[in-house]
């Protein structure tokens, strides 16, 4: 495991979990203090983690990334700019700057899920280790129709989906201690990062259902650069949804580089329609004609209230 690392230019909080800071972060100003003290604990932890550094002052380059390290899967790629580093028993964490946006990579044993895998272990160690190495992001239709009852029942559609997302939010975080990323979306996209369970809740209760269904541009903000694989779950009611046109996005943004191609889309409709399965069929198309393979999933409607949403994507994460 790593040693504690002795002295810093600068202490910085570390967060638990990859994100973007603020797409809008003023780029942090370059330390000239070199580091000393454990300056070795650091050279091992960049030699575990796969990470190349130009030097031991901060802030430096990274060279090279080896494919398959733990730096490979936590979104570390040459070029970027390394600002602060934190080794706190078996995490090693970075804050690196990329293309003027700022980010959190934390690499930790189990994150990489291809060379720990999630074979070993019990079903509830696979599902953690699923859930720490995914960014979840939730892209949720708020627009008129899902205002409409939920077939046959007097239930809402929105109803439905506030307990049920809410319910997958504290189930995971309840597991690994998660934020998550919501993108609500209708003809516009409101975009919340970094949000708690809690806080999750609170925004789909005072959300209003209006307008009609506009995906791409939500899509677009979803899939933006992360330093790790993302878990999208697209909650709608299957209405105006084009295959073509998000599915050439959805392939666009998961070709960027080998750390998005991990990514999972699961598409959960609020009850049914063949336009919905259609769409899932184009995404994975559009996919395998950028030679990916198949990322995109649906989760039926009746499998997602049996089992809660959670409790259905944890095949589709854990294989």
């Amino acid at each position: 495991m790593f040693a504690p690392l002795a002295v810093w230019a600068q202490k910085t909080s570390v967060g638990r979990h990859n994100k973007a800071v603020s797409p809008n972060t003023t780029q942090v100003p370059a330390s000239k203090t070199k580091l000393t003290g454990q300056i070795s604990a650091f050279g091992m932890a960049c030699v575990e983690a796969g990470v190349i550094p130009q030097s031991t002052q901060l802030p430096t380059l990274v060279d090279e990334v080896k494919r398959g390290s733990k730096a490979f899967y936590a979104g570390v790629v040459a070029g970027d700019r390394i600002l602060q580093a934190t080794i706190d028993k078996d995490t090693f964490s970075l804050k690196i700057e990329r293309n003027g946006k700022v980010y959190l990579a934390v690499m930790r044993p189990q994150m990489d899920i291809n060379q720990q895998g999630l074979q070993g272990g019990s079903s509830a160690d696979k599902l953690k280790n699923a859930l720490r190495y995914f960014q979840i992001r939730l892209v949720i239709d708020h627009s008129g129709s899902m205002y409409r009852p939920l077939g046959n029942s007097a239930k809402l559609r929105w109803t439905w989906v506030n307990e049920e997302v809410s319910r997958f939010c504290k189930a995971v975080e309840s597991r690994v201690g998660s934020n998550f990323d919501l993108y609500l979306f209708n003809e516009t996209v409101d975009a919340r990062l970094n949000k708690s369970a809690n806080s999750i809740q609170n925004i789909l209760e005072k959300a209003v259902t209006t307008g009609n269904t506009y995906l791409p541009a939500a899509l677009v903000e979803a899939t933006a650069d992360s330093p790790r694989p993302l878990l999208i779950i697209l909650i709608t009611d299957g209405q105006a949804v084009s295959s073509k046109e998000n599915g050439t996005i959805l392939a666009d943004a998961l070709s960027r580089n080998p750390v998005l191609r991990q990514s999972r889309f699961v598409f959960l409709q609020t009850g049914f329609s063949a336009e919905g399965a259609n769409f899932v069929a184009g995404l994975n198309d559009a996919l395998c004609a950028r030679g990916m393979g198949k990322q995109a999933y649906v989760v039926l409607f009746e499998e997602a209230s049996q089992k809660g949403i959670l409790g259905a994507i944890e095949p589709l994460i854990t294989k």
